[in-house]
């Protein structure tokens, strides 16, 4: 459950992409996106919702 690649495209990209980075560099696990605080509302939880939808699939298969 690592972070293995952090790809986005979008006009903000610059503003989001730190944050996989850094968990990238610290060879976080999914816990990391979960236990975060992230404020709201900002696109920077994505990375939260998206860790739930990955952790969802898996659930289910």
């Amino acid at each position: 459950m690592k972070l293995l690649g952090v790809h986005i495209i979008v006009e903000s990209a610059s503003e989001l992409i730190h944050v996989g980075l850094t968990a990238l560099l610290l060879g976080a696990n999914a816990e990391l996106f979960i236990q975060t605080c992230y404020n709201y509302p900002t696109l920077t939880e994505v990375y939260k919702y998206a860790t739930y939808d990955a952790l969802g699939n898996l659930a289910n298969n």
